[in-house]
């Protein structure tokens, strides 16, 4: 009886401790991915004034659009079979979800090519305003590169080589400013920021793409390989039939500002939103794309304890939402001064766009935690939904604005309909958390 207390104790101890404390793994698989995405936004974020003021806001715009159509067209590269890799048990399952999510995202590259090649022969005088047939030629070729590095890294989470994902994100930033700088892309105005773009998210899957050839599970044929394949792909089948449609949605509802700022106003005007957003939020995602793939394996193994799990949810979020909160503080203070200084008078606009967006970057920051529980939870369907009203709400939002004819307006509306919809997401996270340890 005794020595049965003493093996007990110790183990709800841990426990208790567990739900007190940090979590250890999620910490350091966090920092090591939170201090590779620091050095990349530190390296973008030198060059952007020198790259603001090389290029000037209208080819800003132009690279806006083209970078709409590249972020809307890759949320779905992998038809989100990427989120499967970290979910199953064996490994070989996880292989397999890794090829599944490679060979998706070269599907939608080629159907994104034989969609460009219609249009350039339909539209091509469209094509030449927002940069010519050749930029839309390299569309292809960064949705596969969004795709297949999504899937390699995730898998580098999954065996705990995070070194090898924050590596690559140093990787993407150095390319992509070193071509930028170049002389010849300096010529080339909006192409030159594109092969900048392209060229990072090819390098940056080399490292993680080598990890995944040297440490994959290996089948004994090609027949076994495909069968593993068609069993992940069907038993995760809610990501491409919910979440694919969520994510598309979620990034058209993102790039809805650049669509129809260039409608109503002109490319000088999306040049100012495009950097004003770029500065706001890729320090934000440096933290929040680190915290979700830490987060995720995590949450993964903890679906099963909901008391550990809410306890964590409220932890992270609550600690997102007070490190946010900082920036935000110094955004509405010194945005004017500072743009003014560092990015010259022509890009003085984007310190009031700044003041606004930068409350819709705080909320969206906080709910990291929120999407990952949704998704851990197999809710995907629930994305769909938010996002359809997400998307609609953001372009009545900018279309008001529009029609108005102000701009600022717009933005204002723009930032405070995403900002309340973000603050809707975290409670829902939280309820699924609260009605699932109510019913264990």
């Amino acid at each position: 009886m005794t020595a049965a207390w003493r093996c007990r104790r110790p183990l709800v101890t841990c426990k208790r401790r567990a739900i007190g404390r940090w979590d250890t793994p999620v910490v350091r698989g966090f920092s090591t991915l939170a201090v590779g995405n620091v050095l990349g936004q530190v390296i973008v974020a030198a060059c952007v004034p020198v790259i603001a003021r090389i290029y000037g806001p209208s080819v800003f715009g132009v690279y806006g659009i083209y970078m709409t159509a590249v972020s809307v067209t890759g949320s779905v590269a992998t038809l989100r079979y990427d989120f499967a890799i970290a979910l199953p048990h064996r490994d070989s399952s996880g292989t397999a979800a890794v090829w599944l999510a490679v060979v998706a995202s070269l599907g939608v590259a080629a159907a994104a090519g034989i969609v460009i090649g219609v249009v350039a022969w339909l539209a091509h005088e469209t094509l030449d305003g927002v940069g010519g047939a050749v930029v839309a030629a390299t569309i292809p070729l960064a949705v596969a590169a969004i795709g297949i590095n999504n899937a390699v890294v995730l898998w580098a989470n999954r065996t705990s080589h995070f070194r090898t994902s924050a590596t690559a994100g140093v990787t993407k930033s150095v390319v992509t400013c070193a071509i930028q700088f170049m002389p010849v892309a300096r010529t080339c105005l909006s192409g030159g920021l594109v092969a900048g773009y392209v060229a990072g998210q090819v390098a940056s899957t080399w490292m993680p793409m080598r990890h995944f050839l040297e440490s994959r599970t290996r089948f004994r044929s090609r027949q076994a390989m495909t069968r593993r394949m068609m069993l992940v792909a069907r038993r995760y089948r809610n990501f491409p039939a919910f979440s694919a449609p969520q994510a598309f949605l979620n990034a058209l509802s993102q790039g809805v500002p650049v669509i129809l700022l260039g409608y109503f106003f002109d490319a000088r005007s999306v040049g100012f939103y495009v950097l004003a957003q770029r500065v706001l939020q890729s320090p934000a995602e440096m933290i929040t794309s680190a915290l979700h793939n830490a987060l995720y394996v995590d949450f993964a193994k903890r679906i099963r304890r909901p008391i550990e799990l809410k306890a964590q949810y409220v932890k992270y979020t609550c600690g997102m939402a007070g490190l946010a909160a900082v920036p935000a503080i110094g955004v509405l203070v010194f945005a004017g001064p500072v743009v003014r200084i560092v990015l010259g008078a022509e890009w003085s606009d984007v310190a009031a766009i700044s003041r606004w967006l930068v409350l819709w970057i705080a909320c969206l920051s906080a709910n990291v935690p929120a999407r990952v529980v949704v998704n851990a939870f197999k809710k995907t369907h629930v994305f769909l939904v938010y996002d359809i009203a997400l998307a609609c709400a953001r372009a009545a939002a900018i279309v008001i604005g529009g029609v108005a004819g102000s701009f600022m307006l717009a933005v204002m509306a723009f930032a405070v309909v995403s900002a309340l919809f973000n603050v809707f997401l975290i409670l829902f996270g939280y309820s699924l958390l609260v009605t699932d340890e109510g019913m264990s």
